[in-house]
């Protein structure tokens, strides 16, 4: 079967394009392939990246629970204490008015050892 020169020239622009066209999906094969790869390689980076953050999160936690029991043994012990506190924030709170009870209580105390077994004798002798 004879051909004429036009449809022989459609014929080869024709092969051509088909090896073209091969060649173009080799490579979009190859691409394809590249990019999957590249895609599976990400997905096990991240999803290790997130386990292992994950597991950072988790012993943290348990490292934060440790101090928050610490700390509220703590707490537990300085509230015992509470009525000590609360008394000698009331004594430095009033320390002025403190003073002065303290300088009248010593003055009593003074008074009644100078004057006191003259009081005891004058006790006596009206009995």
């Amino acid at each position: 079967m004879e051909t004429c020169s036009v449809h022989e020239y459609f014929l080869s622009v024709v092969e051509k394009m088909d090896k073209k066209i091969d060649i173009i999906s080799e490579r979009q094969i190859i691409l394809i392939e590249d990019t999957t790869h590249v895609k599976d390689a990400l997905d096990n980076g991240l999803r290790k990246e997130i386990q292992e953050a994950h597991e950072e999160v988790i012993n943290l936690n348990k490292k934060l629970d440790l101090a928050v029991d610490k700390i509220s043994t703590k707490y537990q012990g300085v509230e015992e204490f509470k009525w000590f506190r609360d008394l000698a924030n009331n004594f430095r709170n009033n320390l002025f008015i403190n003073t002065l009870k303290l300088a009248f209580m010593g003055i009593l105390v003074l008074l009644l050892l100078h004057f006191g077994d003259t009081l005891v004798k004058g006790l006596l002798k009206s009995m």
